[in-house]
């Protein structure tokens, strides 16, 4: 409770000194930490809630690697012959992707490359987030 009153003056400190358009990085900075520090784990101390932040990026990821996959002409290609439906695809793709295993055996093309550069991004920093709240809850 204490980060959250903490940001929350730290933010309204900041706003009272800008005026009109400069408020805005202000609202964003503030509004990014409060997303990554605090939604998503609690300030690192909660590592369910990073487990369950986890999951939700991977759905997320799945979802929009089918939606792409349906909608533009990107696509996710195999190097082996496997036979994956399109949803089965995706999900494998995205847990690869996620967990920066990268067996190579499936690969991106098209604007799907960009998307799983950012999701393994993603899933490197929520894995180190959950590693540092689980190290933080077995210390207390």
């Amino acid at each position: 409770m204490f980060k959250r009153t903490e940001a929350r003056s730290n933010l309204v400190e900041s706003i009272g000194e800008r005026g009109g358009v400069r408020k805005i990085p202000a609202l964003l900075s503030y509004g990014f930490r409060g997303l990554v520090f605090d939604a998503v784990g609690q300030y690192a101390t909660n590592p369910v809630r990073v487990l369950f932040s986890m999951l939700v990026s991977y759905l997320f990821f799945s979802l929009l690697f089918l939606l792409m996959m349906l909608f533009t002409n990107s696509d996710i290609v195999a190097s082996v012959d496997d036979h994956l439906s399109l949803v089965a695809k995706a999900l494998y793709h995205s847990a690869v992707t996620f967990l920066t295993i990268g067996y190579g055996d499936h690969y991106p093309s098209g604007s799907i490359r960009w998307m799983s550069s950012f999701e393994g991004f993603v899933g490197l920093f929520l894995m180190s987030y959950f590693t540092v709240a689980f190290v933080r809850k077995i210390l207390r």
